[in-house]
């Protein structure tokens, strides 16, 4: 169990509407599909629930490991969300064109909001070791808030133009790579002329 404290059905129940339900289905709306890890957690919670109503002698193992499920299900949905957010980020973060033509506030601003979100990140992942094996719930606040700062940061930029810039740059490194191409043929028979013409000399 992630805790001395023995819970309740009612505990449970708040959890799951009051701390779990908001979270992920912000993840939801981001991913438009659910993740199977975060559905087994629930289907486990679930059937330790049962159980637990089911054989009143084995229900309160079996409530605190429902509880347990939620809590992992909770901080597993948050870390999720603030990956998903960062993985959008940082095609952004690592090109400087993309940062230049694409992004609505100056190259320092942006990179400095994503620093920020970054300290966030680091914040979190030291309260979830530090909370191994006591409580997985410690470190949830923080990746969500680490994720919802990404998501300011995302705010900034806009993805239509980035679509367009990069289909851009893909058919100017097409139509760059045919002109090297043509020109090496062309290069290759003047050549191969020149070589023939010398030989009659």
């Amino acid at each position: 169990m992630s805790s001395v404290k023995d819970y309740t059905d009612k505990d449970v129940y708040a959890f799951l509407v009051d701390r779990f339900q908001p979270i992920y289905a912000d993840l939801v709306a981001s991913l438009a599909k659910k993740p199977t890890q975060i559905v087994f957690q629930l289907e486990a919670a679930f059937v330790h629930i049962a159980t637990a109503n089911k054989y009143p002698d084995r229900y309160q193992v079996n409530i605190n490991k429902a509880y347990s499920h939620l809590q992992r299900a909770t901080l597993d949905t948050a870390k999720i969300l603030w990956h998903f957010h960062k993985r959008q980020l940082e095609g952004f973060v690592d090109d400087e064109s993309l940062r230049k033509y694409c992004v609505n506030c100056s190259e320092p601003e942006f990179l400095k909001r994503y620093q920020q979100t970054e300290s966030l990140a680091r914040k979190a992942r030291l309260l979830e070791i530090q909370s191994v094996g006591i409580d997985p719930e410690i470190s949830v606040a923080a990746y969500y808030d680490a994720a919802i700062k990404l998501r300011a940061v995302l705010e900034f930029v806009d993805l239509d133009k980035a679509r367009s810039f990069n289909r851009f740059r893909t058919l100017r490194r097409y139509t760059d790579y045919m002109i090297g191409f043509v020109l090496g043929v062309i290069a290759s028979i003047v050549a191969a002329v020149i070589t023939d013409a010398l030989k009659f000399w």
